[in-house]
């Protein structure tokens, strides 16, 4: 038993599930560079900017440089590059072992899938005093669980479930 842990005998009293599809989508994002742009660029323009640098020219008499203000020219690129977005996020959520599914999508042709996640809750609640446990479980120890059925738990220090495993007897 690890340090803050307790334990408890508890009766499942609620399952419920929550499903997430996050998509990206691109955008056209405008740069601007010196370097030249990736052949995936598109809109491609090049001009030249004028700015001005401080160049010594040379030392006065009492040993200071002497600077002046001289106009360059630098070369720049402006195009438009994809960049992903954060696009839709679809979800789906339920209660009960029955209908757990992903939320339906078609990806535009513009679309990708960034991330599917999926949580498993189980709550408990402890003889007649009220007292209820909520965990979060991997979905093969959620889906073997029955409710209405006992269950002995590993809680952490805020009571959070840790651990489920039928209890004895």
């Amino acid at each position: 038993m690890g340090l803050f842990q307790r334990h408890a005998d508890a009766v499942l009293v609620e399952l419920t599930w929550h499903r997430v599809v996050e998509l990206d989508d691109i955008e056209w994002v405008t740069v601007r560079s010196q370097s030249r742009p990736p052949d995936t660029a598109r809109n491609v323009r090049v001009h030249s900017e004028q700015h001005f640098e401080n160049v010594q020219v040379g030392i006065n008499p009492n040993g200071s440089p002497e600077n002046m203000m001289e106009s360059r020219s630098q070369r720049v690129y402006e195009f438009e590059l994809e960049r992903w977005r954060r696009g839709r996020v679809l979800a789906e959520e339920g209660s009960g072992q029955s209908g757990v599914r992903w939320p339906e999508y078609k990806l535009g042709p513009n679309e990708r899938v960034h991330k599917k996640s999926e949580t498993y809750t189980a709550v408990f609640a402890v003889g007649d005093s009220g007292e209820e446990h909520k965990g979060e479980l991997d979905e093969a120890t959620w889906r073997s669980l029955e409710k209405g059925s006992r269950y002995h738990l590993e809680l952490g220090v805020l009571g959070h479930v840790h651990a489920v495993r039928p209890a004895a007897g």
